[in-house]
């Protein structure tokens, strides 16, 4: 097992596409036989944890899975899109949330190095360089029937799907003294990849404040299937206008998953804020 462990802000903002943060308002109320539909464009800055599943070296005596921890390897964004659309007929409705991330880092002079458990023993004029990569796609697909439907407060009970694709690779090298390192732990490549599906349930809704045009934009799910446990929640503070909204919120995403898996766990969390736009 390879553990890579950032808890740093990102510094990049991300643009993309999302309707997450806050469902159809009053437009769209029951009575209202029309479609009605929802795109916005925010910037978000999540912090990430990522714990990444990697078989062992091969040629490697003994056997046993290959584990780094040797600080704060994984730190750097180089790209994520977030992109939604909903669409709502009526009480009726559903969206489709697509979150694409690609991270990298490289770090050197790392000084932990562990092996089927045991720390390879590193001498002092050695050190080690690690480059690593991981590349993914989180799909939510997703059905809502609004169980309050007025015009001061919005809540949409959601069911659907989502799925997780990843993509990994971390590369290593040992320079300095490295006489005591053994030669399949000089230097490699390990990669891994995989996809998990898992049922969702959750909520999702807007609630009014007072008779100006603040609104509170919320979403909470959980599920299971694929990985252990997955989750998603959003809270957040908005201004309409006749075209649309502004909103400022805090998103994250979590995802549990079995030893066996590419990874066992995986958090993106962040402020973020945006422009909706109603149609």
């Amino acid at each position: 097992m390879q553990s890579l462990f950032s808890t740093r802000r990102a510094t990049c903002a991300i643009l993309g596409v999302a309707a997450l943060a806050a469902p159809l308002s009053a437009s769209a109320q029951s009575g209202s036989d029309e479609w009605k539909f929802r795109a916005s464009i925010y910037g978000w800055l999540p912090a990430f944890k990522v714990t990444s599943n990697f078989p062992p070296p091969l040629g490697l005596v003994g056997g046993g899975n290959t584990q780094v921890d040797g600080g704060d390897i994984l730190d750097a964004i180089e790209s994520v899109f977030m992109g939604s659309f909903e669409a709502r007929k009526g009480r009726w409705g559903g969206f489709a949330d697509v979150v694409t991330i690609d991270l990298g880092k490289t770090k050197t002079g790392a000084k932990s190095f562990t092996v089927g458990g045991n720390a390879v023993a590193i001498p002092a004029n050695a050190s080690l360089s690690a480059d690593y990569n991981l590349s993914g796609t989180v799909w939510t697909l997703a059905g809502e029937y609004a169980a309050i439907d007025e015009p001061a407060h919005n809540l949409n009970v959601v069911a659907g799907l989502r799925y997780l694709a990843l993509e990994q690779k971390f590369n290593w090298a040992f320079s300095g003294n490295i006489g005591a390192i053994q030669v399949p732990l000089r230097s490699g490549v390990l990669s891994s990849d995989g996809s998990v599906t898992d049922a969702i349930i959750g909520i999702r809704g807007r609630a009014r404040l007072g008779d100006g045009g603040w609104f509170l934009p919320y979403y909470g799910d959980v599920g299971a299937g694929g990985s252990n446990s997955t989750w998603q929640a959003m809270v957040g503070l908005g201004y309409s206008f006749g075209w649309g909204d502004i909103t400022a919120a805090y998103r994250g995403l979590g995802y549990k998953l079995p030893d066996s898996k590419m990874v066992t766990d995986l958090r993106l969390s962040g402020g973020l804020v945006g422009v909706s736009f109603r149609f």
